[in-house]
């Protein structure tokens, strides 16, 4: 039986949710034109909630590493007892592919898209140790 939660982070299959799939689709987009993000809302209004099932974000590293973020974020999702999940990856190849996708492994929905990074790597000149 699903009851209201008044604590901690809600879990679908336990709790009464609002799905923010509009939320959702805002953030991506505003990751995609390169804007900060700010969520504000009262407490228990499914903040941290958003952010925990809504992502999981990497550098491209090749599509070997892109599938296999897929898969631990799948498996991560229904670990938390939820049903879907946005998988963001930037990429700062020379020639980058956009991709937007969206798949169902082991259950758990993922949508999934890679953000050409149009800008130079920064580099490490900071962080040497002299």
């Amino acid at each position: 039986m699903r009851r209201f939660g008044i604590q901690g982070c809600v879990y679908p299959n336990e709790n009464y949710v609002v799905r923010r799939t509009e939320e959702g689709a805002e953030f991506i987009n505003r990751v995609k034109d390169g804007k900060y993000i700010v969520l504000f809302a009262p407490r228990q209004t499914g903040k941290t909630t958003f952010f925990r099932w809504a992502l999981e974000t990497k550098i491209w590293r090749g599509n070997k590493y892109y599938q296999a973020g897929k898969k631990q974020l799948a498996a991560y999702i229904a670990a938390e007892k939820a049903t879907e999940g946005y998988y963001v990856v930037f990429d700062h190849r020379q020639a980058p592919e956009p991709r937007v996708e969206t798949e169902t492994l082991a259950g758990v929905t993922i949508r999934s898209y890679v953000i050409p990074v149009m800008q130079e790597v920064p580099s490490n000149t900071l962080h040497r140790k002299t």
